[in-house]
């Protein structure tokens, strides 16, 4: 999701605001903001060269954080993987080690691999959370709850979401697409395309282009087992193209894989 990225360069800004990297990874945070991801990436890369010459190994694992959290959302698990592979976590300070984990959590349930994220949370102790700004533990939480969800562990991911819900009050598109995507995977879909639409307008509401694009996805998976082929097809244009526009062609690619 957008915003999560958007912790990582804030963690990042609160050290380094002044400096070449700094400066970089701020304009990256405002190319986010207006759903230009490709020249968001472009911008991060040069943040990157930049930590290195100020010898920043802080400041690089935040970057390479953020890089790899953009790989991710553009479906390039590989490189998001292998950018995380080079955060130095010995450099890292508490916020950071969480925000990694949360990263790689991240990476591991879109891949499906719900076993090893639910093993890889367990490194991150309550302190350690505790040191972490708020909406990053949301993010913590949602990831942890939806791979329970996946693993038929509904009860156990209930106590999970209400911890998310708390620390993501103010990111309310994040928090139903969560829900959402809980029922989704539940496979109660008419329940799904409900929050789904919920979601989407408060996505819209937010500026927040990714989620509105990638709830479309959703909706149209949902439409095509419903066998609603009208929704589903127009669905899968608009995401389409909204992805297009935001520089993010492999999930172009996998809403026109599925237009009927």
């Amino acid at each position: 999701m957008v915003k999560n990225i958007f912790v990582f360069l804030l963690l990042f800004l609160s050290v380094a605001s002044s400096s070449e990297s700094g400066v970089l990874s701020f304009r990256a945070k405002q190319s986010l903001a207006a759903g230009r991801y490709a020249k968001a990436y472009t911008q991060l890369e040069k943040a990157l060269l930049a930590t290195r010459k100020e010898s920043d190994l802080l400041a690089e694992g935040r970057v390479l954080i953020a890089m790899a959290q953009i790989r991710t959302q553009s479906l390039d698990f590989v490189l998001a993987d292998s950018l995380l592979s080079v955060v130095r976590q010995d450099a890292l300070d508490t916020a950071s080690i969480v925000a990694w984990v949360q990263a790689k959590m991240m990476l591991l349930n879109a891949q499906e691999k719900y076993d090893k994220t639910l093993k890889i949370a367990k490194t991150v102790s309550e302190d350690m959370l505790d040191e972490s700004p708020d909406i990053l533990q949301g993010y913590f939480w949602s990831e942890q709850a939806l791979a329970l969800i996946a693993l038929k562990k509904s009860q156990e991911a209930r106590s999970i979401y209400k911890k998310a819900k708390k620390e993501l009050s103010e990111d309310k598109s994040s928090y139903d697409l969560i829900q959402a995507r809980a029922a989704h995977l539940e496979k109660r879909f008419s329940q799904a395309d409900s929050l789904y639409a919920e979601a989407a307008a408060k996505a819209i509401e937010e500026n927040n282009t990714y989620i509105s694009a990638s709830i479309l996805f959703y909706r149209a998976q949902i439409a095509l087992k419903q066998q609603r082929i009208s929704d589903a097809k127009d669905y899968l244009k608009r995401s389409a193209q909204a992805f297009e526009l935001m520089g993010l062609p492999n999930n172009q690619k996998r809403s026109e894989r599925l237009i009927p």
